[in-house]
């Protein structure tokens, strides 16, 4: 298993998505990983909310999902959840229950590497209109099957 971690907070204020700084891993062409990404964010305005994706070499096999807390009052409706089904296919996260109030995201998948490459974390904000922070801490697992 390899671990990483974000080392100090890192803002997106763009609808551009960015990569979230020391979330990677390089990958092997033919290689069998599962990862799981774990994110605490917020946002500096409540009704703002959170991108996340991430970017893969070419694969013979991908499957990822994601799930962003803190877009609804606690409940069955409390997260988004989606598919990540290609490079950069970013999940939103719309409109955070309230500023400066941290929350968790995740991101899992598998993937097999048809060519060498970087598995990278990306981030970006919903609407690019206010500051949306990835904190330090936010970490990362991959393993190798």
């Amino acid at each position: 298993m390899s671990t990483v971690k974000l080392t100090g907070n890192q803002t997106f204020n763009s609808t551009t998505p960015a990569d979230v700084t020391g979330l990677s891993w390089s990958v092997v062409s033919g290689s069998y990983y599962e990862f799981e990404l774990v994110f605490i964010w917020s946002t500096a305005a409540s009704g703002t909310g959170i991108g996340l994706s991430i970017t893969i070499p070419a694969a013979t096999q991908f499957a990822a999902d994601c799930r962003i807390s803190g877009v609804a009052a606690d409940g069955g409706g409390s997260e988004t959840q989606g598919a990540i089904t290609s490079s950069d296919d970013a999940v939103i996260g719309a409109q955070a229950i309230a500023a400066d109030t941290k929350y968790t995201a995740r991101i899992t998948g598998i993937i097999v590497p048809s060519a060498d490459g970087t598995l990278q974390a990306r981030a970006r904000n919903e609407t690019g209109t206010t500051v949306v922070t990835v904190y330090q801490g936010s970490c990362g697992r991959l393993w190798t099957n």
